[in-house]
């Protein structure tokens, strides 16, 4: 054996390693332990109980112990190793499941305020209309250009729903652009509803004339 006295910390070489980046269902010990050595949870549940797994210094033996991110490993004949890992590293088997539940229902709270904020505009749109047919020109050319407008809302309406019914098919349910997609349809037919109301405003005005 040679030794020799270092006299610049410069020469001191440094630490070798590797990253490996996997995907676990969850935190449990056995599982980050198999995926560390690369074996069956079966295997890394035998080197727990053996007591061959350490954790900051610590012997773990649970195999359900959850293991903490920034954290290191030795297990005893295959070497050491540091864990991290994030949100996006846990399948939807752990934490990912919760956050996943909770964005579903914060949304779904959303949209629901959504609509009835859009059901009081509408209601409001449609009193303000009523409130000043005729006063602002020729009925029967505001009632012309209501049916314009319903036609060509009708043909998006049809564009859109023609488009969702391609990308349904081809796809991964809840894609962004079908959820994005099924919003502007939604709105435009409580748009296209609006504007039938207004007619019926208009005709009624009509009838009385």
């Amino acid at each position: 054996m040679e030794c020799r006295e270092i006299s610049e910390l410069d020469e001191i070489p440094e630490r070798q390693y590797e990253i490996h980046r996997q995907t676990v269902a969850s935190a449990r010990l056995d599982n980050i332990v198999a995926a560390m050595i690369g074996s069956s949870r079966t295997k890394a549940n035998e080197l727990i109980t053996q007591g061959r797994v350490f954790i900051n210094s610590e012997e773990k033996t649970s195999n359900s112990y959850r293991c903490p991110s920034d954290s290191v490993f030795s297990i005893r004949g295959h070497g050491k190793y540091r864990l991290t890992f994030d949100e996006g590293d846990i399948t939807k088997k752990g934490p990912f499941k919760e956050k996943d539940k909770l964005y579903k229902q914060y949304h779904a709270i959303i949209d629901k305020l959504f609509d009835k904020l859009n059901l009081s505009a509408s209601q409001k749109k449609l009193s303000n209309f009523k409130s000043n047919i005729g006063k602002e020109g020729n009925i029967y050319r505001e009632r012309e250009k209501l049916v314009r407008a319903y036609e060509n809302m009708k043909n998006e309406i049809q564009t859109y729903e023609n488009n969702l019914g391609f990308l349904t098919s081809s796809s991964k349910k809840g894609s962004n652009l079908v959820t994005e997609m099924n919003r502007k349809v939604e709105k435009l037919k409580a748009d296209l509803e609006l504007i039938l109301k207004k007619i019926e405003i208009i005709d009624q005005s009509m009838s009385k004339e």
